[in-house]
């Protein structure tokens, strides 16, 4: 939708997914020999079958508005909700050379809810001239998920159907996760040089909980050493600067990035095995230059070389 300075836009979707899977082995395995001689075979048969379902809703969001020719204030947000499950059934049939017959099973149960929000507002000024420009840009982000999953397994010798289970566990996961950033970009020509500076601001905070449960006399127990909560707080503050200027067809391009990180991890109790638990601070400066240079051979013909550092943080999964 468009009227005098506004510019505006809406989408919505929806996505469903159902997916079935299955599968069956039998198969023959040969043992070592007894002791005396006689050949040994091991009979295994297995029978899998789950089924998994999705569901989500995606909104999006965004509007324009002129404040003027040269400049323009913006504003977009994002909502997703989705929802998941998956089932799975696992039976096994094991046949031994002296006769005996394993028979095991495995049920598994696993829901899952998310919620994401995004949302941002952007400040951006453009001169006469295209090479002269200011942008400002302020971006939050919120992810909470919630993991259920509950697991059953049995086992017996028998002749027969199946002995009652005998492990039962239930697993909750809590995660919230919150990011944010502010972010100005500025180019500016000076004579013959062109500059590109800016600087960046981001923080992180990654918030979750694991809860541990076991069945035991008709009520769940939890499970003090396999539960856990842990959190995870980043700031990165960085400036850079990148001046270029070209020589007819050969253009060239240099600068730097500055950077400083603090890090906080804080897990409420030390892992198995592990005797560290509470705050763990790392706190770093780094420095990324970076160099391009580009020769226009034609109209459609160039060659470049660049050297640029970079740096790859953690994810959640490395830190958990």
């Amino acid at each position: 939708y468009q009227r005098g300075p506004w510019t505006t836009f809406v989408t919505y979707g929806l996505r469903r997914n159902v997916r079935e899977s299955g599968g069956i082995n039998d198969a023959d395995f040969t043992l070592p020999l007894a002791e005396d001689g006689t050949p040994r075979l091991d009979t295994r048969f297995t029978d899998d079958d789950g089924e998994s379902q999705s569901l989500g809703h995606l909104l999006s969001a965004s509007a324009d508005y002129k404040l003027s020719p040269k400049m323009t204030l913006s504003a977009s947000g994002r909502l997703s909700l989705g929802f998941g499950s998956d089932e799975e059934v696992n039976f096994r049939n094991e046949l031994f050379d002296d006769g005996n017959r394993l028979q095991s099973f495995r049920l598994s149960d696993e829901d899952e809810d998310d919620l994401n929000g995004d949302l941002a507002l952007t400040f951006s000024r453009v001169q006469a001239r295209s090479t002269d420009e200011l942008t400002v840009e302020a971006r939050y982000t919120a992810d909470a998920r919630d993991d259920f999953s509950v697991f059953t397994e049995g086992s017996a010798l028998v002749d027969g159907a199946v002995a009652s289970p005998t492990v039962t566990e239930r697993n909750t996961t809590d995660r919230f996760k919150q990011e944010g950033s502010l972010q100005l970009d500025w180019v500016k020509p000076l004579g013959d040089l062109s500059l590109e500076t800016g600087f960046r601001s981001e923080f992180t905070r990654t918030d979750d909980d694991f809860v541990v449960d076991t069945l035991a006399l008709d009520a769940f127990q939890s499970v003090g050493e396999l539960s856990n909560s842990f959190v995870f707080d980043e700031q990165v503050h960085a400036v850079y600067g990148l001046l270029s200027r070209s020589f007819g067809p050969l253009s060239l391009k240099a600068g730097a990035r500055l950077e400083q990180a603090f890090t906080t991890f804080d897990l409420a109790q030390p892992a198995p095995g592990q005797d560290d638990s509470g705050a763990f601070d790392n706190d770093y400066f780094s420095v990324f230059p970076s160099a391009f240079a580009t020769y226009q051979f034609t109209d459609g013909v160039s060659a470049q070389a660049r050297y640029s550092r970079r740096i790859n943080r953690p994810d959640r999964k490395s830190v958990v």
